[in-house]
């Protein structure tokens, strides 16, 4: 899949993220390019008309960060309501988003008041920079495995 500005790509549901709401982690801008590709192999075995064995290997990869890892994509403490900002790293809403309107009415880059509002509030887990701020854990590839039996009665 060529998918040059993301239109075709579903919104991961960071921290309870919708289409609506959207999220910092992962933009939905035009010209935010998404390619991905995936294969399956399965093989299903039936030793008679009434029952079936399937084993079934999967690979899915995409050049942006894309699949939930180990570590999830909750934040600290659990979702908070507030999608569209980022999180800090103690838990709790950061108070700006991707783009964050100055106190001048000037649209900005919200990720340095982010980071600014997590350690002015102490949430910060003692980190500086953008490791103040909680990341998901989102990855380029995926495997998955999947055994099943079907019966037929």
């Amino acid at each position: 899949m060529n998918n040059p500005g993301r239109y075709l790509t579903l919104l991961p549901a960071i921290n309870g993220a919708t289409a609506t709401t959207g999220t910092p982690y992962f933009t939905e801008n035009a010209g935010d390019r998404a390619q991905a590709h995936d294969m399956t192999f399965t093989y299903d075995y039936m030793p008679s008309q009434f029952i079936t064995f399937r084993l079934e290997e999967a690979y899915r990869y995409s050049d942006t960060p894309y699949w939930s890892g180990h570590g999830g994509v909750t934040p600290p403490g659990g979702n908070n309501g507030n999608p569209a900002d980022y999180q800090c790293a103690a838990g709790g809403d950061a108070g700006a988003g991707y783009v964050w309107i100055n106190p001048a009415g000037v649209a900005v880059s919200g990720q340095s008041q982010a980071i600014a509002n997590c350690i002015n509030s102490g949430l910060n887990n003692g980190q500086t920079g953008t490791n103040a701020l909680w990341w998901p854990d989102l990855r380029t590839n995926q495997t998955s495995t999947l055994g099943s039996i079907m019966v037929r009665f």
